[in-house]
Parts: C-alpha cells; structure tokens; sequence
C-alpha cells in the first residue's frame, strides 16, 4: 500500500464459510480484536471456529459490555463455553485482554487522549450549543440543534451525536472509541497486523477519523522536527486578523509558516516499516452477509508520535517549547498552503485538554467552510459512502 494511505470496499457478499477462510488464511502474526457485538449478537459456528485458532483480543470496555453474555448468553453457546472455560479447562485460545497499564506512561495517556478526542464527536451537542446560542440570540432547542448539526456535519454526525446523547450515561461510553485507538497503538507499536471485527457502522466510522488525526499529527511532528532543525530554510509571517484563528490560537504566540520545497508526503522519513491495520464491518444474517473491508496503512515511526503526545498532553511535537506544529490549517482557515506554529487554545470541560484545533480537524468546522476540500485527499477518508 501507498505509504499512510487507506483502502476500502463497498459491502460484498461474503457467507461466514468465506469469512471464515479469509480469517484461517491471514497472515500468522494477525491479531483479531473483536467488537461486542460479535459476541452477543449471533456470529455464525464456522466464524468462532476459525477464530479460535487465531490470536484474539478484547478491550477493557468491550469486556465490561460482555458481563451479561457471559452471565447467560443468548448466541454462541459454543464460543461462550471456550472462553467460560478458559485454556486450563480445555478452552482453546480465549480472548486476550489488552491492558496498557503496564506500558509506559506517556503511551497510556495518549491512549486516553486520542479516546477523549474521537470521543467528542458523540459529545457535538454540548460543543456545538454555545455556536448555536449565539447564533439565534437564546437557548437552542433540541430541534434548533437537529437542524444545525445536520447542516453542518451531515447526517453521521447527527446520528453519531444522538448515539452520544443516549448514552451519555453509559459507564462504556467510549467503548467504540476505546476499541480504535487500542488497535491502531497495537500496530503501531507491538504487532505487525491487527483487524477490527464489528457490526457496528460507528467504528467503522471512527477506524478512518483516527487514520486521519494520526496522520495529520505525524506530519506535524515530522515537520516540527525540520523546522526546529533549520528554521531559516523556512518562510514566516504573522498570523492573519481573524476570530477564527483567535479562537484557535494564542496569536501574539503564533505564526505562519511555508517553506518552498513542498512538505506532505515529502516530510515522511525514507527508511520506513509499514503496518496495517483492517476493519472488517459486518451485517446481515447468515444467509445474506455482507462484509464491508477496509484498511489502513500505518508506520512504526508513529509509536515516537504517541510518546510525545503523551508527554505533552496533546501537542504534535515537543521540539518547540510548549508550541505546537500545523502543516495545514484548512479545516480552519483557507491558508493558501501555510502552515503554523502556534500556542494552542485548549477547549473547556468536558473537552479539557484537547486543543481547539484538533477539534476542528475532528468536526471540520463546516459552520464556518461549508465544505471541506480534505475529504477529497487521498489521506482523508471519512469513511467510504459504500460502507454506510
């Protein structure tokens, strides 16, 4: 694959005989880390039996929503017996869990940032309130709230902030959340391949929002490195007179950069180890599934991304004495290519920590583009119109 680029298929036909096969016939050192659903929803015998022989894993959350299956399921009787049992009763390969709490720190707290920071986007009502109260001169009405978010972040994004406002209360809020940024730091940083199984069209989703953060940020650290290194061999002028740059940044602090030798792809180092990791999104009955397939090329060279994102508390490098790295501000301002180096504005409970500008690349502004021109970069995928 092309390096940091994404791949996906519209739903295909596939009999759990076939996804059955695909699983017995990927590469050794896969790792399978499956969603709620495979468990408590009804995955056909021949699924569980090829998965069984394969390295397997759930996350923290997703073991907290399996508590009622394994109580007293109601499918996969055989599958529940394997992990009721465990390898000393007979089981065969019960699910791992992961658990980071024995990695280094900063890899935990970049864990529970990139969490909180996909997490928001279930969150968009309490966000978006404030833009929308100003707007209309009062307290917006759920409704006043529907028709915004709809116009602004389409229909996903009402679907996924109602998903959001519904479970709001849920102690595994942020299970889906949890689940992506768990499999994307196992490729990165511990195994070669990891695919997400699921039935839920919200991680999918999520699976291309956090390619594209990490990407984003990795370009960022990349080119704060060269910046730091040689700040003469780039172009600086101050930050334009605009609110929307102020909301974002503390301007006095911050400035434009561009550099003649073009950066993206460009920025990316030329010794390099690929990973990737998958997202296999099901549906339909037995007789009539479909698998949507989607991928993700990662690199190794992210895991130093994670370390610094953790030791900073959500900066892209730690090179510049507390300012961060933007090799775009699009999804804020049209920058005409320009870059920044900015002190980042932070966003207040219950967002707090998370710089304003992430959020922006996380929601993409639309109340103040009205579309985005990321959505057609091969980098950006905001999950394939296939797969909804």
């Amino acid at each position: 694959m092309a390096r940091l680029s994404v791949a996906a298929s519209v739903p295909q036909a596939f009999p759990p005989v076939q996804l059955a096969s695909l699983i017995e016939n990927a590469p050794p050192g896969m790792h399978f880390i499956l969603d709620a659903n495979m468990f408590i929803g009804n995955t056909s015998t021949v699924i569980w039996e090829a998965l069984s022989h394969r390295q397997i894993a759930v996350t923290p959350l997703v073991y907290n929503e399996l508590s009622s299956w394994l109580r007293a399921p109601q499918h996969n009787h055989a599958a529940h017996e394997r992990f009721r049992r465990g390898p000393q009763g007979g089981g065969v390969h019960p699910a791992q869990l992961l658990d980071f709490r024995h990695r280094e720190p900063e890899v935990q707290r970049a864990i529970a940032y990139y969490v909180k920071l996909l997490g928001a986007r279930k969150q968009l009502f309490n966000i978006v309130t404030p833009f929308v109260w100003e707007a209309i001169g009062r307290e917006p009405t759920p409704r006043d709230l529907e028709s915004f978010v709809k116009r602004h972040f389409g229909e996903r994004g009402y679907q996924l902030a109602k998903k959001g406002e519904q479970a709001a209360d849920a102690p595994e809020f942020f299970s889906d959340e949890e689940l992506v940024v768990m499999a994307f730091v196992c490729a990165i940083g511990f195994v070669d391949q990891v695919t997400i199984l699921t039935r839920d069209p919200d991680v999918h989703d999520q699976f291309f929002k956090m390619h594209w953060l990490l990407s984003m940020h990795y370009y960022g650290m990349l080119a704060a490195g060269l910046f730091a290194e040689d700040p003469a061999s780039f172009y600086t002028r101050p930050m334009p007179d605009d609110p929307r740059i102020d909301a974002a940044f503390v301007s006095s602090d911050s400035f434009l950069v561009g550099r003649e030798k073009p950066l993206g792809t460009a920025l990316l180092p030329d010794s390099f180890r690929q990973t990737l990791v998958y997202c296999w999104l099901l549906s339909g009955p037995d007789d009539n599934q479909k698998v949507c397939q989607s991928v993700c090329a990662l690199e190794t060279g992210m895991k130093d991304l994670l370390f610094v994102k953790g030791g900073t508390g959500g900066l892209s490098t730690d090179r510049l004495d507390g300012l961060n790295y933007y090799v775009d501000l699009t999804p804020l301002w049209p920058s005409d290519g320009w870059g920044a180096v900015a002190r980042d504005r932070r966003l207040s409970a219950p967002f707090a920590g998370i710089p304003f500008f992430d959020a922006q690349l996380l929601l993409y502004a639309r109340e103040w583009l009205g579309s985005v021109s990321w959505a057609e970069d091969s980098r950006e995928v905001d999950g394939p119109t296939g797969c909804r």
